[in-house]
């Protein structure tokens, strides 16, 4: 089975390749213009269940990522969310946790990333 990508990866190389054959003017119009690329279908989001949560928690235990899956997990912040905390984004005495910027990847494998600020803020109180 060819998945969505691959159709659409398939209809951009023979679009470029008529595209080409136009400007050689062996061809008078590109009929690859006239197609519509399929639209993607997008998988249904499922949330962990409390025992699913509590299993994931516990294979993290000791890895240095179990502190993002923890904030991931209870406070709902997405990746970018969490690879843009700052020190000066927690408030220890308060228990609380700011979100004021987001890392975006910027360029696709070029690992160039950027902060983005926030637009709105978020204040997540510890249990």
């Amino acid at each position: 089975m060819v998945s969505q990508a691959q159709k659409n990866h398939h209809l951009r190389v023979l679009s470029e390749a008529l595209k080409q054959a136009v400007r050689w003017q062996i061809i008078v119009r590109n009929p690859a213009d006239a197609a519509e690329p399929p639209k993607p279908v997008r998988p249904k989001m499922r949330a962990l269940d409390e025992s699913e949560t509590a299993l994931l928690l516990a294979k993290a235990e000791g890895s240095p990522l179990y502190l993002l899956i923890l904030l991931a997990v209870t406070c709902g912040q997405r990746r970018g969310e969490l690879l843009g905390l700052r020190w000066k984004d927690i408030d220890l005495d308060k228990a609380s946790l700011s979100v004021t910027q987001a890392i975006e990847q910027t360029r696709k494998y070029e690992g160039s990333h950027q902060a983005t600020e926030v637009t709105k803020k978020y204040q997540n109180s510890s249990p």
